[in-house]
């Protein structure tokens, strides 16, 4: 009997190596992708991070003592706003006990108190719209950025091949965006706190440490819309669309319930979708993808979705914004399944409760070590993969080098093997998904289960454990996988 479980368990390790190969070589030839040459558009949010990397000696002595109880009471709440110190220390806490990537809105206050208590710092271009343009014309690719508020600040940050539409009659001419500032245009402005796995924090004998690398994002009010301005008028729109091959829009976060002039969210997501469907109508084949951030207005955070993805096919998120987005539908089922055993079978469960509500063609989940793409048939499984992998070679390196990569470096990560994490999550669908000999071997070789109208793809991916950065990653992973599958 012992000589049996022996060769059991030995032929277990045997495969678990080979299927460690397999995806190995599949990671590697993903790193022979180049750019296709189809432009992607990128929206709304472009801003200006400012990037703190924790220090738990400072930290402490930033902390008053008289405050400690206070702070440490608060823990155990959750922030939707943060309008002084003791709730920005407290929530900083919770984020670092939890490891999980937070985005919390800010008032003015915060922001001064903020640049006169952390004066070394980071300046990095920011918002996704901002990030993946840059990253995206940095290695090859072409990209074109919109935004409605584009300062000579952030302009400066903004890399010089990518473009913004300027409207000329009733078309756009591609402009180099460094060149494209507006006078007078305010600078929106994130914090950005980082945090390495390990990182710890004491407050009155209580001891948070960080169980993966992470950020917590303060964030300060949008001082704009994120749709497109007026004069961009609909032959405008079609103009554009005929000239890009995907979209990737994100900020819609920051839409708010009502407007000083009298108008309300409704107003301006009915506008959107209008602004979308133009956009379509200059190229039938054209790609819309929205990156997914919490609303900074939770009351209207399930209209948004709605009407957008009426428009948009594919959606970015990740694993701690697809159980609130689950739960805010009406799955709090699936959502508690996951909070209590978070694994890629409940994952899928919740996700796949969001893909079918939104009636989205594409849902992109992205988790540290691996990723789940559900995708409606037809699709190429093989490009779809293939995208998934690059895009962590791209994000891995990234995190290896701790800020945006210059186009020599995108390869960096190339010799990080897959996490063992990503390849035991094909165990558990195989085991949760009852799934034996040809569809068992389907999911380990090419992370592929079959179910029906679509197709779940598991793909493991790379986990560089000690990230120099966070900021921009998961991002990065989604945009580039999408790109990459267009």
């Amino acid at each position: 009997m012992v000589v049996l479980i022996f060769k059991i368990n030995l032929k277990k390790l045997f495969d678990f190596k080979i299927y460690c190969m397999n995806w190995n070589e599949r990671l590697r030839r993903a790193g022979l992708t180049r750019p296709s040459g189809k432009r992607v558009l990128c929206a709304y949010n472009a801003l200006v991070d400012e990037q703190v990397f924790y220090d738990e000696g400072f930290f402490k002595f930033m902390i008053p003592p008289g405050d400690e109880k206070i702070i440490l009471h608060k823990t155990g709440r959750e922030f939707y706003r943060v309008d002084n110190p003791t709730h920005f220390f407290s929530s900083f806490f919770q984020a670092l006990k939890n490891g999980k990537a937070v985005h919390i809105p800010v008032n003015q206050y915060m922001l001064e108190w903020f640049r006169e208590s952390f004066p070394e710092r980071m300046e990095r271009i920011g918002g996704q719209a901002g990030i993946i343009a840059n990253q995206l014309a940095i290695l090859g690719w072409e990209s074109v950025l919109y935004t409605p508020i584009l300062s000579e600040r952030l302009a400066r940050l903004i890399y010089r091949k990518v473009r913004f539409p300027v409207v000329e009659g009733d078309g756009v001419v591609l402009k180099k965006a460094v060149n494209c500032f507006k006078e007078g245009d305010p600078t929106k402005i994130n914090w950005i706190f980082e945090f390495r796995e390990g990182d710890k924090l004491k407050i009155q004998g209580e001891v948070a440490v960080a169980p993966r690398s992470n950020r917590v994002i303060y964030s300060s009010p949008f001082p704009s819309i994120p749709v497109f301005e007026s004069a961009y008028k609909e032959k405008n729109l079609e103009d554009l669309g005929g000239k890009v091959s995907g979209g990737i829009f994100a900020g819609y976060n920051y839409l708010k319930p009502n407007y000083d002039n009298g108008l309300t969210y409704k107003f301006y997501l009915k506008k959107e979708v209008e602004n979308l469907e133009f956009l379509k109508r200059g190229n039938e084949n054209l790609r819309i993808h929205v990156e997914f951030v919490p609303s900074d207005f939770k009351t209207i955070e399930k209209d948004v979705l709605k009407h957008l993805t009426v428009i948009a096919e594919s959606m970015g998120i990740n694993e701690v914004e697809v159980v609130e987005v689950a739960e805010k539908l009406g799955f709090k089922k699936e959502a508690a399944m996951v909070r209590k055993s978070e694994n890629a079978f409940t994952l899928y469960k919740a996700a796949v409760k969001v893909f079918e509500k939104l009636k989205l063609k594409r849902l992109h989940l992205h988790n540290l070590g691996y990723n789940l793409v559900i995708v409606s048939k037809p699709c190429s499984i093989e490009k779809e993969v293939n995208a998934v992998l690059y895009s962590s070679i791209v994000a891995t390196s990234k995190a290896m080098i701790g800020r945006e990569l210059r186009r020599n470096e995108w390869r960096r990560s190339i010799r990080q093997p897959v996490s063992v994490r990503g390849l035991n999550q094909l165990e558990v669908l195989a085991r949760e998904f009852n799934l034996k000999g040809v569809e068992k071997e389907l999911l380990q070789k090419q992370g592929v289960v079959d179910l029906g109208d679509h197709y779940l793809l598991c793909v493991p991916t790379q986990a560089f454990e000690k990230p120099l950065s966070t900021v921009g990653l998961g991002d990065i992973v989604s945009s580039f996988a999408f790109a990459a599958s267009l």
